[in-house]
């Protein structure tokens, strides 16, 4: 019987876990299409409804309350989608996938937590801004002056950078084992205790990756238009935007979901492995 993509069977290796990543990818990404799509797609709600009402496109909706509301709505969706493709991957890898009744009822069940955790996330970048702009107010300098953004770096971006992560693997700790948001984040940084390095590492080489992807995506649809006759090519771009964003999502979505996974379960097995050794080790010291 072959082994399952999660866990892994041993700790890995940076590359190792790279690999298990576009491993996990490769086999789910298909069936994992449809909820990434409809995510995308709710992202872009009210710009779609905008587009279909014939109202121009504004930053932010310029105010609109009803911008804001359906962009509310959409944001939902796409963390109720993005929770079950999250499910639907964890049992793909794993051999035991849940129908699609379950993953649905279950994204649900756990959304308010995983709203939570996203709320966290918000809570940590409006807390670096707010710092950062009593830290101006202060000193009476200039944001782009060296000093405040000296400052900023090593006071405030510092320590965002290292909840970057655990935040990042809070996910998983909600969707798949039924935390919640601080007790996720609590044991996350657990996790990353010993292997922050490691685990911000691969983390960051697999989001250059889908930088790299939409760079190149977004080159050849340049060149595609080019050579097609178009003479407004900015203005055919934009219009295109919004339909290459929801592809490029849909593939990035998996991506993402299968890159904080395969990370997830290594520290899962690093830690609690070594945490069983040192009781087991106690014990047999009594």
């Amino acid at each position: 019987m072959p082994q399952p993509l999660y866990p892994p069977a041993r700790p890995q290796t940076i590359a190792e876990v790279l690999d298990s990543v576009f491993r996990i990818f490769k086999v789910s990404l298909v069936q994992c299409l449809l909820y990434a799509a409809v995510g995308m797609i709710a992202g872009q709600l009210p710009n779609i409804y905008y587009i279909a009402a014939g109202i121009p496109l504004k930053a932010f909706g310029g105010g609109d309350p009803l911008w804001i509301a359906l962009y509310a709505v959409g944001a939902i969706i796409m963390l109720l989608m993005f929770a079950a493709l999250m499910l639907r991957q964890k049992g793909i890898a794993t051999g035991q996938r849940l129908s699609t009744r379950v993953e649905l009822s279950e994204a649900a069940r756990r959304l308010p937590a995983y709203l939570g955790t996203t709320l966290l996330w918000l809570l940590a970048i409006c807390a670096f801004g707010l710092v950062f702009g009593f830290v101006v107010a202060v000193t009476g300098l200039t944001p782009t002056n060296p000093k405040v953004i000296g400052i900023g770096v090593v006071v405030l971006g510092l320590p965002v950078m290292y909840m970057f992560t655990p935040l990042t693997l809070a996910t998983p700790a909600v969707l798949l084992d039924g935390k919640g948001p601080l007790q996720a984040f609590r044991y996350c940084l657990h996790l990353v205790r010993g292997a922050w390095w490691r685990a911000t590492t691969a983390l960051t080489l697999g989001f250059i990756v889908l930088i790299v992807l939409d760079v190149v995506v977004g080159f050849i649809i340049g060149l595609l238009l080019s050579a097609a006759g178009a003479n407004d090519v900015a203005a055919v771009m934009a219009a295109a935007t919004a339909v290459v964003g929801v592809v490029l999502g849909a593939v990035a979505l998996p991506f993402v979901s299968a890159l904080i996974l395969a990370i997830y379960g290594d520290l899962q097995l690093r830690k609690e492995g070594l945490d069983l050794e040192r009781r087991l080790a106690g014990e047999a010291q009594v």
